[in-house]
């Protein structure tokens, strides 16, 4: 009898700790809503360090810029997040020459922004991930695309910086 208890009391543990990574995959705090945000669609941003899930909620810290830092001949990149309300179809994404502190420029064409796609991972390589839809893959914009209702679809700015 003991042993069974043992044994359920492991099983309960487990799968605590395992709704708590999921908890903190999913809904860590990061990230911080902009400005352009309406009800229809909802504008986020984070920094590229963080996995972005379909389902995360919009972070309720307000921002008011994407804030990308770079040293000169150097790139970074930053996730710029776009939450629908309802299905989007024909969505495009462009972007322009970019005006930093001072008044410094970067052109348009050192701006490069990839669309955020996810993996159905089933069985997690280590103790850092759970099962579930991950993002990876950082395919080119193939215009127009469509946007799922309810869903977050990251894009991927990656930013180099003229020497």
């Amino acid at each position: 009898m003991l042993r069974t208890i043992l044994c359920l009391a492991v099983l309960l543990s487990s799968q605590s700790v395992s709704a708590q990574k999921r908890s903190d995959y999913f809904n860590a705090p990061y990230g911080e809503l902009l400005a352009g945000s309406t009800e229809r669609v909802g504008l986020w941003w984070s920094s590229s360090g963080w996995k972005i899930s379909p389902d995360k909620p919009p972070p309720e810290t307000k921002g008011r810029t994407i804030v990308i830092r770079a040293a000169r001949n150097e790139a970074e990149a930053a996730q710029l997040v776009v939450r629908p309300t309802v299905s989007l179809k024909g969505f495009t994404v462009r972007s322009g020459a970019l005006t930093g502190p001072g008044g410094a420029t970067i052109p348009a064409k050192n701006v490069e922004v990839l669309k955020v796609r996810y993996v159905n991972v089933t069985h997690p390589t280590d103790k850092s991930s759970v099962p579930g839809l991950w993002p990876d893959p950082l395919p080119p914009i193939i215009e127009p695309i469509e946007l799922e209702a309810g869903k977050n679809q990251p894009f991927w700015i990656r930013v180099k910086v003229p020497r």
